[in-house]
């Protein structure tokens, strides 16, 4: 039995938090970076330092042209919702900074989309138990 294959993760938001991810994904064994997006293409830039990763500044483009399973999402919280949507649509596996969204209805709508699309929707709260 041959060497599992990495997941392929990008990071849509690569201020603070996302620059965290970035780094946890360079550590992993189990990942590797493929993918950064930020508005900002400079923070994108720094983001994929260290990686072969390539920087984008429209996430649409990125899960468009970038080979990935996952991504993870960073951008401020009330942005979450377009590219948790967009992600989840093309079929990519999504693992969002709190809050998920701003409303519960927003909130479902993201749950519905995973469903539909089959892929995983995870959110990050590791302060729960702070």
């Amino acid at each position: 039995m041959g060497k599992p294959r990495q997941l392929r993760l990008g990071i849509i938001g690569c201020g603070a938090i996302g620059a965290l991810h970035a780094t946890a994904i360079r550590k992993s064994s189990h990942a590797t970076l493929v993918a950064v997006c930020d508005t900002d293409l400079a923070r994108a830039t720094a983001a994929a330092a260290g990686s072969e990763a390539q920087a984008f500044t429209s996430f649409e483009k990125m899960l468009a042209g970038a080979p990935l399973d996952g991504v993870t999402v960073a951008t401020p919280d009330l942005l979450h919702v377009k590219p948790v949507l967009a992600a989840l649509r093309r079929g990519r596996h999504v693992f969002c900074e709190k809050p998920l969204a701003g409303t519960t209805a927003e909130a479902a709508r993201l749950v519905r989309a995973a469903r539909a699309s089959g892929v995983q929707l995870g959110v990050d709260y590791m302060r729960r138990f702070a």
